[in-house]
């Protein structure tokens, strides 16, 4: 069953054993998706979206194909990485995923690899499938309903399939771990969950209270949610405010999804076939109140009362009031994504006296996906100050009338339309000997259109507590592609494969791939292969408006400044300034493969796989943490970063551009065994992947190191399980999922420093084949009910590798019509 290229399964059974309640959520736990990757984040700007990563390089290089078929990038993540939450997971049959890279036949995206969704051709009767997951902590419950209904003639075939399914938000006080700690602290840095935005004015380099928004003589700050007056060291004492109280760490995600697949058979030899997959997902996600900082005028009259009532100096300019509109409510953010998927293709074939037969096929593929976001509770600035020059805002409040004037809603609408006509023929180019050629030929032309769009006041940047501005573009892409597979012998194949591109907004691209089978023996076989391959820079990457962001990142530079050692240096958030770049190249990658596939007993296969990417001209936003991280290491202070007189980042801009290359290599090994009883069968699974080096630049222009076991960058993490079938009914799986340790930190000199624990999720799944044609599968995911590995401080962690639902008991019963 193994071929030239690498490619794992996974099966309809391992879905179900899984007892999870997506695709998403499968592929998420894949040994191939190295680094982890996105999933539903309450309040982010992709909060209702999933993506996959192979290799840890990045969901934008991970193709995801639906029935051979790209799947196009998501309007909302600009059009560079797919949604995988659109598709639906009853009607699942596998999923394959080919890590070596796939651009010789399938183009631009396939950089890291192909995940190949496959749904079902055909379905004849009906099923009826519910279920649920029960989680034991708060939050995060699940639950699932699908029908299937289908019949096949001899003219042909059709089958319906509608889908639903639901996951509630967790909010960050239903978690010991994610709730606000150490309120007493008289240091801001030892506390976690307490945001500085809260009752606080800055002016002339010091901080301190608002005056009326404490009380001296116990230091408490008034309101609910305000902690203690306690210092932030260098600037001065203030009122924090307690976030974790309101807000939700993951967001909910709502599912509702249709498939209608119909095969018509025109004649003996030819096929119409039409698929339509409408996806409906709707997400609610919550913030804190918003937090923000507005201006105030001295030489105004409600200016000068503030300024007169907080000791302040008008000769030193305006005051930066830090501040929590609580009065306004909570950013509530509802996501309401729809994504329509059409295929309509006719495929045939015919004799020739010169070719043989020839098998030919023309398709044309429809992808519109749209999403609009709304959001409460927010503040517009201008009001802000109006009000409170106005005389609007006395001991740190508004008054109940100037609230009304303050809230505001934000809105957002991205859309991303492909039209796709493809067409390909496969024949016998020539004989040579014994050896017969086939040769596929395909030729593709698609055109896209984006657009993003922000209500006008976040576009202005007159929102307080949101952020993001519009973006807009088109491309148009046509491609040339080959592929011939030769057996020179029974022993031994060759792969052959070529593709052309070309994009209206950057250029063309010529990849090509070559990769061997030899089999030896009846329970040896070795392969290798070879290829080019390119990735495309996303029309967001391109033609995105300039949007602001609030960028976690740990200030080295402040922190070495003022004694606080590395594995103390607070995880903060910044203000920062996201910039495209129309002059953007695509990326280029060249990926190596090889491996091997032996049975040494007639139930047992082991097969290893040695993998090798380079990719140059990486398009990298150049992130504030590696900004900072070049501060520190070249003691030269980079333009993009603003910062106080005291040294505290004041605002960061984070462009894209292409830099440098990343070369990552890395070995698969999989383990398949079976052991037949009188009475059953016991298996056991291994799927693991060892990434042996990750080599990429630090920062723009800087060195380039191998950064494989830093935090979030596991060396290694497996899959593995036991299972029992018995009497053809009954069947128990036991399995795990392992995430290696890593790095906290690295010094000055790159080497790495502090610890995170590795990670090992048991899991355990009953099924039973009931004799009345149903189905009955119970089990628990997480059965010990462990936490996220965190950083030091007890809080930190990685949310692309790991999830906070902690255990969960879940049943499913299908039953067949």
């Amino acid at each position: 069953m193994e071929g030239s290229t690498p490619v794992a399964v996974i099966g309809r059974a391992e879905i179900e054993r899984a007892g999870d309640v997506s695709i998403a959520d499968v592929l998420r736990k894949t040994s191939y998706n190295s680094f982890g990757s996105y999933s539903e984040s309450s309040g982010s700007n992709w909060q209702s979206q999933a993506t996959v990563s192979l290799r840890g390089l990045g969901a934008s290089r991970t193709l995801v194909l639906v029935n051979g078929k790209r799947l196009p990038g998501s309007a909302t993540m600009g059009g560079g990485a797919a949604n995988i939450n659109v598709i639906p997971a009853a009607i699942v049959e596998r999923v394959e995923v080919m890590a070596d890279g796939g651009s010789a036949v399938y183009g631009s995206d396939a950089v890291a690899g192909v995940v190949n969704i496959i749904l079902k051709d055909e379905f004849d009767g009906l099923n009826v499938t519910v279920g649920g997951g029960i989680p034991s902590r708060e939050g995060g419950d699940e639950q699932n309903i699908s029908f299937v209904a289908g019949t096949s003639g001899d003219k042909g075939n059709i089958y319906f399939s509608f889908e639903h399914d639901s996951k509630d938000e967790i909010y960050l006080r239903d978690r010991d771990y994610l709730r606000s700690s150490n309120l007493d602290s008289d240091n801001y840095f030892d506390m976690s969950g307490v945001s500085i935005y809260g009752r606080n004015v800055y002016h002339n380099g010091e901080l301190k209270p608002i005056a009326g928004s404490f009380d001296p003589a116990t230091g408490k700050c008034n309101g609910d949610g305000f902690v203690g007056v306690t210092n932030y060291p260098g600037l001065g004492d203030m009122c924090g405010y307690d976030y974790t109280a309101e807000a939700a760490e993951s967001a909910s995600l709502e599912r509702n999804t249709i498939f209608i697949n119909g095969n018509l058979f025109l004649t003996d030899t030819t096929t119409f076939n039409s698929q339509i997959l409408l996806s409906r997902n709707e997400s609610f996600g919550r913030f804190a109140p918003a937090a923000g900082f507005f201006s105030v005028d001295p030489t105004t009259t409600g200016g000068a009362d503030f300024f007169a009532d907080n000791g302040l100096d008008p000769a030193a300019g305006p005051a930066a009031v830090y501040y929590r509109f609580t009065n306004v409510g909570t950013r509530d953010t509802t996501v309401t994504d729809f994504q329509a998927d059409m295929k309509l293709a006719l495929d045939g074939s015919f004799d020739t006296d010169s070719f043989g037969e020839m098998i030919w096929e023309t398709g044309y593929h429809l992808n519109f996906s749209n999403s609009q976001e709304r959001g409460t509770g927010y503040v517009l600035r201008p009001s802000v100050e109006a009000l409170v020059n106005a005389g609007e805002f006395e001991n740190g409040e508004f008054s109940a009338d100037a609230t009304a004037d303050l809230a505001a809603t934000t809105s957002r609408e991205s859309q991303m339309q492909m039209h796709q006509f493809n067409a390909g023929l496969q024949f016998d180019v020539a004989e040579v000997g014994d050896i017969t050629i086939p040769l596929y030929v395909g030729a593709e032309y698609t055109t896209y259109d984006y657009y993003d769009q922000y209500d006008a006041q976040s576009e202005a940047g007159n929102i307080i507590g949101s952020a993001g501005n519009s973006a807009a573009g088109d491309r148009t892409t046509y491609a040339l592609f080959a592929e011939s597979l030769i057996a020179f012998t029974d022993e031994l194949e060759m792969n052959l494969a070529a593709r052309y591109d070309h994009y209206s907004d950057f250029g063309s691209s010529v990849s090509p791939k070559v990769s061997f089978r030899y089999q030896p023996l009846d329970n040896l076989m070795f392969r290798a292969g070879a290829g080019l391959g390119f990735r495309a820079p996303s029309l967001s990457n391109l033609y995105g408006a300039d949007s602001e962001s609030n960028d976690y990142a740990k200030d080295y530079v402040y922190c070495e400044a003022n004694n606080i050692s590395d594995a103390d240096c607070p995880e903060k958030q910044y203000s920062t300034t996201r910039t495209s770049n129309e002059d953007l190249d695509a990326e280029k990658s060249r990926s190596f493969n090889f491996g091997l596939s032996y049975s040494p007993l007639e139930d047992l296969d082991l097969t290893l796989d040695y993998y090798n990417i380079q990719i140059e001209d990486t398009i990298v936003m150049n992130t504030l943490q590696s900004m900072i991280d070049q501060e520190r290491n070249t003691g030269t202070t980079n333009p993009n970063v603003v910062r106080d007189a005291n040294g505290n980042i004041v605002s960061a801009t984070v462009p894209l551009s292409n830099i440098g290359t990343l070369n990552t290599s890395g070995i698969d090994f999989k383990l398949n065994y079976l052991y037949d009883l009188d009475w059953g069968t016991l298996r056991y699974d291994f799927n693991g992947s060892y990434v042996l080096e990750y080599e990429s630049p630090e920062f723009v222009n800087g060195p380039t190191n191998d950064q494989i076991g830093r935090n979030g960058l596991p060396q290694y993490r497996f899959q593995t399980g036991v299972g029992l079938n018995a009497f053809d009914d009954h069947d128990v799986y036991l399995s795990a999922d392992h995430i290696a340790d890593q790095a906290q930190d690295v010094d000055k000199d790159y080497n790495q420093t502090g610890h995170i624990s590795s990670q090992t999720l048991w899991n355990i799944a009953y099924n039973y084949q009931a004799p009345w044609d149903a189905r009955f599968t119970a089990g628990v995911r997480n059965m010990f009910d462990e936490d996220p590995s965190f950083e030091s401080d007890g809080v930190t962690y990685n949310s692309d590798l790991y999830s906070i639902q902690g255990r969960v008991f879940f049943l499913k019963y299908s039953q067949d019509f």
